[in-house]
Order: structure tokens, then sequence, then C-alpha cells
């Protein structure tokens, strides 16, 4: 659904709670595009038929492994305390359908890419949940085509949901009495479970790809360092309902930092099944199995193996499009969710900026960043080498750098950052928001060039599910049941800001000639 012909909006009342409705999903008129001239006026020739290069944007998936005990659901019972605020969002009542909503987009994608040819899917990080080998491999054999059978990866669902954990707080499908039916009006969904464990034709992205990591492929739920003790936690067969007593809940968020395990060792438990396929992976490794992984560009920028120190710092370039994309590695490896960039990152871009415009060999090349964190995110932490204003400076004196795609937020937002020193000249900031939670969106980012050497990027919003799922048996029904679950969330859901505001979301961004 192309947003800017009819997007997606509140309907009618499916079920009433006692202090929430349960709302379907409607289509309505779609919101136009407006003109983002914060960098150079809108130009008054006319646009040429066809774009230099179509891409499209989706970002944090988090694919978890719902049964996983390293996952602290119960502190959504916290919400609300301002000391347990940076543990929060444990659980997502969505979340066991984010492989459907990952295979849908994709066969959305597919599907535009075959009406008019798109050149890269760009996706920025948090693809995965809680940094584990299962994920990782799921997510990849979702990009790689292969039949989508959660059952080889995760095993059988038990958690939070599942009926014969006997907890009310947690939404569960089937037809049992709990709080989100009662108070929220959430819908039964009988047999749900059953459902996500069928096998399912799948297609495999049809595009290039490229991927960037994020805090959760490097960390447990993108917060805690992966130590010994905490794989041996997410491996294990005692998985966490409660903290204990007496826990001060803002030291439990700085200790899961350092070591989750630490947190959980007074916690309360309940057996699941053990499984060495969730063992906690490092950079190195997800690398080698995305560099293994069928599809195109060849190793989808990684050529070459990096060894243990890889990480997600790399240069792809499309010279027949005349494209560097610059994929900067901002996750920090020692705990926490935001961003970070260090000296040697900051002079290994010195000298992938300088190699990369040089090689392009294009009279017009444009430079993409990617990374996961985006300037806002990122902590400098007071370093005198690497500050925001290096940091900017350093991208400025690239001219042809004109478009920065992040993520992390969940939330659409366009920021432009001009150049201080050269009238119409800067670049935006490209956030999108999450295919976890409600918008569940695709951004489309189509670039135009002008004979005059000025450019346009129309930047358009899709949705790939349809407002109104009817059965629980196909991945198109369950990636909408994915996505009207997000938009019903109390917490952050369809009246929350994630969607963002207009100049957000369909835009046309225009861009001054470089001298």
């Amino acid at each position: 659904m192309d947003t800017s012909l009819e997007r997606l909006s509140e309907g009618e009342v499916i079920q009433t709670g006692r202090s929430r409705e349960f709302l379907a999903l409607r289509a309505i008129e779609g919101q136009p595009h407006l003109d983002r001239e914060d960098l150079h006026s809108k130009f008054a020739s006319p646009r040429p038929s066809e774009p230099r290069a179509r891409l499209v944007h989706i970002t944090d998936f988090q694919l978890c492994d719902p049964s996983s005990p390293t996952r602290f659901e119960f502190v959504n019972k916290l919400f609300g305390i301002a000391s347990a605020k940076d543990l929060f969002p444990g659980h997502r009542a969505q979340e066991t359908l984010i492989p459907f909503a990952i295979a849908q987009a994709i066969a959305y994608i597919n599907e535009l890419s075959s009406k008019s040819s798109i050149d890269m899917c760009l996706i920025t990080g948090d693809t995965i949940d809680n940094s584990q080998a299962n994920e990782a491999e799921t997510l990849l054999s979702l990009l790689s085509g292969e039949a989508l059978e959660l059952k080889k990866t995760f095993g059988q669902y038990f958690g939070v949901q599942s009926t014969e954990w006997n907890d009310d707080f947690f939404w569960h499908p089937d037809s049992i009495d709990d709080q989100p039916k009662s108070e929220l009006g959430y819908p039964t969904l009988e047999g749900l479970f059953k459902a996500i464990n069928d096998k399912y034709p799948n297609q495999g992205l049809l595009v290039p790809w490229l991927l960037s990591n994020g805090n959760h492929e490097v960390l447990i739920q993108g917060m805690g360092a992966c130590t010994e003790a905490s794989n041996a936690l997410a491996v294990g067969g005692q998985k966490a309902f409660d903290f204990g007593d007496n826990i001060d809940y803002l030291v439990a968020s700085r200790k899961f930092e350092t070591d989750p395990s630490t947190v959980f060792s007074k916690a309360e438990r309940r057996p699941v099944e053990p499984s060495s396929q969730r063992r906690l992976i490092q950079s190195h490794e997800f690398i080698e199995m995305i560099r293994e992984t069928p599809g195109l560009p060849n190793g989808h920028g990684f050529l070459d193996k990096g060894g243990l120190e890889a990480n997600f710092n790399f240069v792809h370039l499309d010279r027949i499009k005349g494209i560097v994309y610059i994929f900067l590695d901002t996750a920090v490896r020692s705990g926490g969710a935001r961003g970070g960039i260090d000296n040697e990152q900051f002079e290994w871009l010195k000298s992938a900026l300088a190699q990369s415009f040089d090689e392009i060999q294009s009279p017009s090349p444009i430079g993409i960043i990617v990374s996961h964190h985006g300037l806002d995110e990122i902590d400098f932490n007071g370093n005198p080498e690497v500050t925001r204003s290096s940091l900017v400076d350093l991208i400025h004196s690239y001219r042809q750098i004109r478009l920065w795609f992040c993520g992390h937020t969940h939330e659409n937002r366009i920021l432009a950052i001009p150049n201080p020193n050269r009238a119409d000249t800067g670049l935006f900031q490209i956030t999108s928001a999450s295919m976890m939670d409600w918008p569940c969106s695709i951004r489309e980012a189509s670039i135009y060039d002008y004979e005059n050497g000025e450019i346009e990027v129309e930047l358009t919003m899709h949705h790939s599910n349809s407002a109104k799922p009817k059965t629980i048996t196909s991945i198109y029904d369950l990636a909408s049941w994915h996505q009207l679950i997000a938009a019903n969330s109390p917490y952050i859901g369809i009246d929350s800001f994630l969607e963002g505001a207009p100049e957000d979301q369909n835009v046309r961004l225009w861009f001054g000639a470089i001298d």
C-alpha cells in the first residue's frame, strides 16, 4: 500500500475492554508528498522520466526467540515506574508474529521491484533481538528464501503467552481469560501457536541488500553485554518470571548492561527446554553468516573474512549508479542501548571516505551513510577527538554525501543537517519506523538527477499488509495480525508518536548542485 495514495488508520471497534477498545484498521485517503526545502528550494524544471536509483529502507525487526531465558517479559508489569524505564519494553504482544511480518515485507518489496526495479534494500540494524544464533539463522533464512519453519530454529513455543505459563497479565491467543482481553479488548485467535509452527513457502529478498548491525545484534535485549555467564543462561533450561523481592530497578538496569546474568541471580524461575541453538554470537560470526547468504551483491558488503575483530564498518560501491554506501558500526559492545563512535572508527571513516570517492569514478557521485543510530542517539562521552561537531564536519567535507539512513528510535523522522560553510548544501538524516512496532512500514527512496546537477529524492512510506486479516493460515494474514496487534498496543501503538509528522513521511527532498 503506497501511503501517498491510501494509508491505514483506526477503524471500527472489534472488541471492547473495560479501559480500552481494540480497533480494526481501515484504508483512508493517502498522504500527499510535501516539499522539504530545508537545504534548497524546489526546482522549476520538470522531473526526469526515470530515477537514477530506487532504494528501500527497512529497520528494527527485533526478530526474537520468544522462549529464550534471557528475555525478561515481566518488566512490562513495571510500566510507569520511573526507575525501571530503561528496561522497558521486555515484551510485545505481537512479537511471535514478526517472522511473518518480515516475510510479507520481503514479498512486497519484490512486488515493488517487479514494477520498477529496486537497486538496493538498506537494512539498518536491530534485525534480531537478543544476539542469539537461532535468531540470526531465522533472519538470514528469510532473506535467502528458505521456507519459514520456526520450530526448526526456535522449537515449540513456551513462554508468557502460552496457556501453560499461567500469567494473566499477558495476552494469550487461546480462549482463556487474561487482562489484555478483559481490559484492552484483545481478541481470541485460537490455534495461533500451532499456526506459527507450520511450514510456509517464502520468496526471499530478490533485490540486492546490505545490512548494518544495531545494539540488539551485539547485546542481550539490546542492552546487556554478552558474557560467558549470560551465554550459559541463554542456552540453559531456567527462565525468570520475576526479579524477586526488594530490588532497585535503576541498579538492576545498570547491572544488566554489564552482565545480565547477575540481575537474574535471585530471580524466580521456571523450567524451559534448554537449547544450544540459543548461544550468543559475536559480530565476526554474524558477518560470516551474512557473507555466505545467497543473494546480491555477493557477500552483501563483506567480501573478505574479517577475523575476530570484524565489525560492520564497510563501504559498498555501486559503480553503475554512482553511489557510495558507507556503513558505520555504532553498536557499543560493553552494554547500553545508545550508539558510539570511537577514535579507531573515526580514523577508519576518514580513510574510507577519501578512498571511496576516489574509486567510484563517477562524474556526480552520491554518498549515503547507513547506520543503526543517528546523530542524536550517539554518545560521544566527552571524547575530545571524536565529537558531534567533528563527525558532522567530516561528513560535510564530502559534499557528495546527501543522505544518512538510520533506525533505532522506531519512529519516522527526517532531520536536515545543513552545511554551515556552504549555502544550499548539506544532507538529510532519514530515520524510519520499525517493522516490529506500529506502523510496521517500508520506506522507498527514488533519486532523480536534473541536468544542472541538482538532485531530488522522493520518499514514500508503504504498508505491506492489509487492513483486515481474516484467517491465521497464511504469511499475509499472520503479518496483518502482527500489524493490527502492534497498532493496538497501549504503550506504542497507532496513537503514539512513532508514525511521525507528515513532513517525516511522504516528502520530496531538494538538493542544490555541487560547484
